[in-house]
């Protein structure tokens, strides 16, 4: 399951492609976007950006540094027990529930205190990762907050439920159908990618893009339209057994971040414009 409530979680896609592409030995940084990662097998918990907060426990395995508003931390190795107590102690520290969801999958809150501080927890419970965003309140993510709320059940948590299986089946064929358009206005000239489009937020001059049942070739395909329009500079590609990452940036100032698990078929595209668009 997929939880995405602010923006800037986004860009811990990045770190997850990083570590899976390049390994996870000594501490590597770089600049992304206007954002700075970093990655190595433990780089610290630093305290001070996170407000004062400590950490829930695990291994600190990546940092996004936004622009002096926000800082994103990836830890592995965290039992769920940890992550309970941490949301407990955020809300004993102030950090009133904005958001909170619970599922056999996932453990996910949002608290925001009286100075508009927003702290952001999402675990996956399988793979013991954590995900933990701070950042100011601005109006983009009360409202990104606001619609991820009106999802909820009317309880404060959504109890675990055994759904019923969304796979096909050997002989039911997937539904290819869109779930929404193609944002054309954001890729002039780039051609879409096929496979099924999922999801697409834009918020503040970022478009982040989920395409499912995406194929390799079709995957290169749309790879050269991105460099055949324009999305050379800075360009980044890196290839594993299991995943692919690219990043360019366009000479109009815009800059795209591509991630593709190989596995499950499924890309995930972060764009980021250079000028916020009305």
């Amino acid at each position: 399951m997929k939880k995405s409530v602010l923006a800037v979680l986004v860009l811990a896609l990045v770190c997850g492609w990083i570590l899976a592409g390049c390994g996870k030995k000594d501490e590597q940084k770089v600049n992304i976007g206007g954002a700075t990662v970093v990655v190595g097998d433990e780089v610290g918990w630093p305290a001070a950006d996170f407000g004062g907060l400590g950490s829930p426990g695990g291994k600190v395995t990546g940092l996004i540094e936004g622009n002096g508003d926000s800082i994103t931390a990836v830890i592995e190795e965290l039992n769920k027990e940890d992550v309970e107590n941490y949301i407990a102690d955020l809300k004993a520290k102030g950090y009133e529930q904005q958001v909170q969801m619970k599922d056999e999958d996932m453990l996910m809150y949002t608290g925001k205190n009286q100075a508009g501080k927003i702290c952001t927890i999402i675990y996956t419970i399988e793979d013991k990762t954590a995900t933990i965003a701070y950042l100011q309140e601005t109006e983009a993510t009360t409202e990104q907050i606001e619609e991820t709320t009106e999802e909820q059940d009317e309880t404060d948590e959504v109890e675990p439920t055994t759904p019923e299986s969304t796979e096909p089946t050997a002989t039911e064929e997937p539904d290819l159908a869109d779930a929404t358009d193609w944002p054309s206005d954001r890729l002039e000239g780039v051609e879409e990618l096929a496979g099924k489009i999922s999801g697409v937020m834009t918020m503040e001059g970022i478009v982040t893009i989920t395409v499912e049942y995406v194929e390799e070739e079709d995957l290169e395909k749309f790879i050269e339209s991105l460099k055949a329009n324009g999305y050379t500079q800075d360009a980044q590609e890196v290839k594993s057994s299991d995943t692919y990452y690219y990043y360019a940036a366009h000479e109009n100032g815009d800059t795209l971040q591509l991630g593709y698990s190989y596995t499950d078929k499924l890309a995930d595209i972060f764009i980021q414009t250079s000028v916020d668009e009305d």
